[in-house]
């Protein structure tokens, strides 16, 4: 009795609109539910208090350092970016991450040897791509998520293609999110810069 019944619900699940299945990840791409549960982790913290070792310990993909630099107040200041190569296409990123850190310096502006090593992250830039902009969004959506905004903010996710989103925690910690949706030839993709701090 127990195999016609299993044979019933092979063909049933067969024969399933691909609309009803579990939309399957791009070759390459992170599971997007362990990406929000790291970066959930990450928003907890004083992020000058958050060391690439940390990064290194909560995030799941190999991060590779990129030196850069950044102008601040006129002046170049020098920056570290490690940055996940996830799925890249064409010279494109298509999904990845990027841990922006900035190098502390002396008050003068010049590198000091003994803070050259002091680390501060300034911001984690995602890039996810799916086969949908309904999966963009939803992937979107959980990401604000879990940086920890209401959900009052994460249902107007992807109701036009470029957002800001800012908010306080009430202990002087404070969010913003740059988000755009766009269409990358036959994928979709979500970008997300993501600045947290006092």
């Amino acid at each position: 009795m127990k195999l016609p019944l299993i044979l019933a619900a092979a063909v049933v699940l067969r024969f399933c609109p691909a609309s009803l299945a579990a939309p399957q990840r791009l070759a390459g791409c992170p599971d997007p539910a362990a990406v929000a549960t790291a970066l959930a982790k990450l928003v907890k913290d004083d992020w000058g208090e958050v060391s690439l070792a940390s990064v290194q310990a909560i995030w799941l993909t190999k991060l590779v350092q990129h030196e850069c630099e950044k102008t601040e107040a006129g002046r170049a200041v020098p920056c570290l970016v490690f940055v996940s190569q996830s799925r890249i296409i064409s010279n494109t990123y298509e999904c990845s991450e990027a841990f922006e850190f900035d190098t502390k310096q002396n008050p003068d502006g010049s590198p000091s040897e003994q803070l050259k090593a002091i680390k501060v992250l300034a911001a984690i830039t995602l890039q996810y791509a799916t086969h949908s902009r309904q999966e963009t969004v939803a992937v979107a959506k959980r990401f604000v998520r879990a940086i920890g905004f209401a959900e009052a903010e994460v249902e107007t996710v992807g109701h036009d293609s470029s957002q800001n989103f800012e908010r306080s925690d009430g202990q002087g910690y404070g969010s913003a999110i740059e988000l755009r949706i766009t269409r990358l030839g036959p994928v979709w993709q979500a970008y997300l810069r993501i600045l947290h701090g006092k």
